[in-house]
């Protein structure tokens, strides 16, 4: 092993000084500053998801408890969809039954008691989903109940045999 003597001392330590000092001027070569400007852009949204209603009651009458509608809601559009909620309304019924009957004699519920029938007001429902939706997939919409709402002081034969309409929609 080599003896280190003053002489290799100060090469060792002048060797040293010349890589610290040389580093910096790398450094102050390398360095730089300056300023830019970018841009993105949002997609224009999704178009209009699909719903489709799996089940139809058909034992609809006076004092008969409301049964379950189900149904799926769907996304074919190329982007995600957020969906908040699922609005349900009774729109009207079959045209063979327009002139006795009206969505008034039907109502919508999330229970199973019997509906007392509105004299005015068309039913509707707004369901929470809360769900986003990716590219092609679906969820099954909340199950409500859709039943006859009795008028204990009319007649309702009317509606023997109606057909309710109901409309979809979603935000």
């Amino acid at each position: 092993m080599r003896k280190i003597t003053k002489k290799t001392a100060v090469i060792v330590a002048g060797s040293t000084l010349l890589v610290a000092v040389g580093g910096g001027v790398a450094f102050a070569f390398w360095s730089s500053t300056g300023t830019g400007s970018g841009t993105a852009a949002a997609s224009a949204g999704t178009g209009l998801v699909t719903i489709s209603q799996a089940t139809a009651p058909s034992d609809l009458a006076p004092n008969v408890a409301p049964e379950a509608v189900t149904g799926t809601i769907s996304n074919s559009n190329p982007n995600s969809a957020y969906v908040n909620s699922l609005i349900v309304t009774i729109s009207g019924v079959d045209s063979a039954h327009s002139a006795g009957c009206s969505a008034t004699d039907f109502g919508l519920t999330t229970g199973t008691t019997a509906l007392a029938k509105s004299a005015t007001t068309k039913q509707s429902l707004t369901l929470a989903v809360g769900t986003e939706l990716a590219h092609g997939a679906s969820v099954n919409f909340p199950t409500f109940n859709i039943g006859f709402a009795n008028d204990s002081a009319n007649s309702q034969d009317g509606c023997k045999g109606a057909s309710p309409t109901l409309s979809y929609s979603t935000n």
